[in-house]
């Protein structure tokens, strides 16, 4: 899909961030909407590609394929935004840790 360049200029941006696979501190996650969870995940469900991001250090880490996000602790939520391309960002007022499990839990929220 072509976008208008004011959409594609925002895109890009996260193009700014370099690869961390150690990464373990985030304050942006992004959702990328992959297939039905169904047969092997929520049957309600698609999974998504998960990437993290800091923006103190502009650094990302693809976390892998999962179908839920459970918060364990209050986590203030700055920003919801869904992209043109399908994606979903949030953007949270402090960074927080996660449990990579198929459902991954947000947790640590003031650290």
């Amino acid at each position: 899909m072509k976008y208008p360049e004011e959409v594609q200029t925002y895109i890009n941006s996260l193009k700014k961030y370099s690869k961390n696979k150690q990464l373990e501190v985030f304050d942006i996650l992004h959702m990328y909407p992959k297939r039905l969870g169904y047969p092997k995940g929520y049957s309600d469900s698609r999974f998504f590609k998960l990437v993290g991001y800091n923006s103190i250090s502009m650094e990302y880490r693809n976390l892998g394929r999962h179908d839920g996000l459970s918060f364990k602790d209050i986590c203030e939520v700055d920003i919801v935004r869904i992209f043109a391309d399908g994606s979903t960002l949030i953007r949270f007022k402090e960074p927080i840790l996660l449990s990579l499990t198929q459902d991954v839990g947000v947790y640590n929220c003031n650290l």
